[in-house]
């Protein structure tokens, strides 16, 4: 698969406005790291609202702006060395790769792309349904969700350097089930990736971003590192590590938007607004 190459301009501007804007923020508290969020990389596709699906194409080329900026995809690993003030984390400009729900494109769009740039990620896996349909989140009048990864596919992208973890059993939310129902989806989901990956499970990410009190005290006590919710920032070492923020890669994004969030987690104009002093 050849490179897409991302038009220079639009992607220049949303890079010297996040730039200034993150300069301007610093005064006020260290930088933090850009954590992107993805979901399905298709260009189409029934079961799943649009706000979810990026491009392939789209994908390729932000992959390609990460590399042209001098940004360095890093493992969650790394991404918590760099918050705990390890030097050797944060040379360059870490970022991290994130992607909810395990679809099967990951393994058929995302991954090509990732293996070519030598880029790594962390996929969050709905364990129940592996191999099964995503039936959480369904389009109106659709009836069949799409495509998740199996078993098999879990597998070979993990050994291509991709790593799984936790986004629960089933992906309920999870402050509206019995708390026997809320314990299972923590820890019944990272016992089934270690089992079936023989790696450890670390890292946590809240279905549909419920994250309340007692949620939070189940992930920590369930031996998770850290959890993620859908806030939307760049990850910094000040934030409750079991309530992490995140970036949002949409659809919408022009390539000015995605080279502004890298360095501030929002779009041209809410970066623009910040740079002027907004709130």
């Amino acid at each position: 698969m050849s490179a897409v190459r991302a038009p220079a301009w639009p992607a220049r501007l949303g890079h010297v406005l996040g730039r200034l804007a993150a300069r301007r923020l610093a005064r006020d508290a260290p930088p933090g790291v850009p954590v992107l969020t993805y979901h399905s990389v298709a260009d189409g596709g029934e079961g799943l609202p649009d706000r979810y699906r990026i491009a392939p194409a789209q994908f390729a080329r932000q992959v390609e702006l990460l590399e042209r900026y001098g940004f360095r995809p890093v493992t969650l690993d790394t991404l918590f060395a760099t918050l705990d003030g390890d030097p050797a984390g944060a040379a360059g400009h870490p970022v991290v790769l994130t992607f909810d729900d395990g679809y099967a494109d990951f393994h058929a769009e995302a991954l090509p792309v990732l293996r070519r740039h030598r880029c790594p990620a962390a996929v969050f896996l709905v364990t129940d349904l592996v191999g099964g349909e995503a039936s959480w989140d369904l389009a109106p009048g659709v009836i069949r969700g799409p495509r998740l990864m199996s078993w098999p596919e879990i597998r070979e992208a993990a050994g291509q350097g991709v790593e799984f973890h936790s986004h629960g059993c089933r992906h309920p939310r999870l402050s509206r089930v019995p708390p026997e129902v809320a314990a299972r989806e923590v820890r019944g989901s990272k016992r089934a990736i270690e089992e079936a990956l023989g790696r450890p499970v670390r890292y946590f990410c809240y279905p549909h971003g419920d994250a309340g009190a007692h949620t939070r005290a189940e992930v920590r006590a369930a031996g998770y590192r850290a959890a993620f919710s859908t806030e939307v920032g760049l990850t910094a070492a000040a934030q409750d590590r079991f309530f992490l923020r995140r970036v949002k890669a949409r659809p919408a994004d022009s390539l000015a938007d995605f080279a502004a969030k890298l360095h501030t987690g929002w779009g041209v104009r809410d970066t623009f607004r910040h740079l002027r002093g907004g709130a």
